[in-house]
């Protein structure tokens, strides 16, 4: 997906939850040099992460992690879940 060309100013991308689609969502933006915010509810980045060791969603945890993403939390030295937990 591109951004439409605009001669206007860039809008800034709102992004809602800090958990690993909001991030990657960030990221995202950040490769594409867009300006965002992050808005999250809990009181730090990933809570139910954390709390959880992964989001139980529908779908495998390997679903909640985009390439792009998973290439940037081994570049920074953070490890995730590599099974296929619900």
């Amino acid at each position: 997906m591109t951004a439409p060309q605009s001669s206007a100013a860039p809008r800034r991308v709102a992004i809602l939850g800090a958990g690993p689609i909001g991030l990657d969502a960030a990221l995202a933006c950040a490769e594409r040099g867009w300006p965002f915010t992050v808005f999250e509810a809990g009181d730090r980045v990933g809570g139910n992460v954390r709390a959880w060791g992964h989001v139980r969603l529908f779908t495998p945890w390997s679903m909640n992690v985009s390439p792009r993403m998973r290439d940037a939390l081994d570049r920074a030295g953070i490890a995730v879940p590599t099974g296929e937990h619900h």
